[in-house]
């Protein structure tokens, strides 16, 4: 694949998990009780872990 195609990839990843969080604390302002919250326990640090594997994969796929 191409450099920009992955890195557009990632970018598009965040921006949906960035409207999952709005989405997300707005519903949770409607609640009376605290939740615990495992997306963020689960989800993002995959999604870190994911960013940096596939920007390392790219700009070593770039060097060769």
């Amino acid at each position: 694949m191409k450099k920009s195609v992955l890195i557009m990839s990632i970018v598009m990843i965040w921006v949906i998990f960035l409207l999952w969080e709005i989405e997300l604390s707005k519903w949770l302002d409607t609640k009376d009780q605290p939740m615990m919250r495992m997306d963020r326990l689960i989800i993002l640090p995959g999604l870190i872990l994911l960013t940096f594997y596939t920007l390392r994969e790219a700009f070593k796929k770039n060097k060769q």
